[in-house]
């Protein structure tokens, strides 16, 4: 079996090209990135320390189960970069649907600078619990789509979005009023951070039994990449 810093490399190689062109911008600021050479970025591919739950039929999946590279997404709904980042994963999905390559999986990852945020993670799974995996994702879609993040969105949106995808507004209100999801977020929030996750979006790419962290040499997330190079990170992998 390879060790997962050979997969690393190729990943530390995209993002630095990327980056020497100028066009990938840092999680937590909205400036450029420095500008590195491809050997300092080839630095990235030391291995963090993580633990990382298999992709399972229990997750929150966009695409086949038996998807070669299954990318799992640590999410926050008041994040203005996860916000950012639904819209490139849902166009990188589009473009693997057909081929089946590729699996996008949401877990909650709600960060304490946003108090909304575990709240608004319930309603996830409430729209999961009465509309199954399809309302998950609706319900992303059109939450992301509609709040302004960062502690801005009004509580009573969230079932105003239910409403919007025709999910029973009675057993929706009375789901995410019961807070019968609070703990399992809160669980999420946990193995989030064994993952590694400690901003969001944060990504972790599955190949086979291997879990391959898109971070830096800090073990810091990379954030929201771009589209051009999440695709080339899911082709590249893919081939592994």
């Amino acid at each position: 079996m390879k060790k997962i810093q050979q997969y690393l490399l190729p990943i530390a190689i995209i993002v630095a090209g990327i980056l020497i062109a100028g066009t990938i911008y840092a999680t937590q600021h909205k400036t450029p990135v420095k500008e590195r050479s491809v050997a300092e970025i080839a630095q990235d591919a030391l291995q963090p320390k993580i633990e990382v739950a298999p992709v399972s039929d229990a997750d929150h999946i966009e695409g086949p189960l038996n998807a070669k590279v299954k990318l799992i997404v640590y999410t926050d709904p008041e994040c203005p970069y996860c916000r950012i980042f639904h819209g490139t994963l849902q166009s990188l999905y589009t473009e693997h649907k057909a081929a089946g390559d590729l699996a996008i999986v949401y877990r909650m990852l709600p960060l304490e600078r946003h108090p909304k945020a575990p709240k608004e993670s319930e309603a996830f799974e409430c729209a999961h619990e009465i509309g199954g995996n399809d309302s998950f994702w609706k319900y992303a879609d059109t939450l992301f789509a509609n709040t302004p993040s960062n502690n801005n969105l009004d509580h009573d949106k969230l079932y105003d979005f239910a409403n919007t995808i025709n999910i029973d507004a009675a057993k929706f209100k009375t789901c995410l009023d019961s807070g019968k999801y609070a703990q399992k977020i809160t669980d999420s929030v946990k193995a989030g951070i064994r993952a590694g996750g400690f901003g969001t979006p944060y990504s972790v790419v599955q190949v086979k039994d291997q879990f391959i962290p898109i971070v830096n040499s800090n073990g810091e997330g990379y954030g929201a990449l771009p589209l051009n190079a999440m695709g080339q990170i899911v082709k590249e992998l893919g081939n592994l």
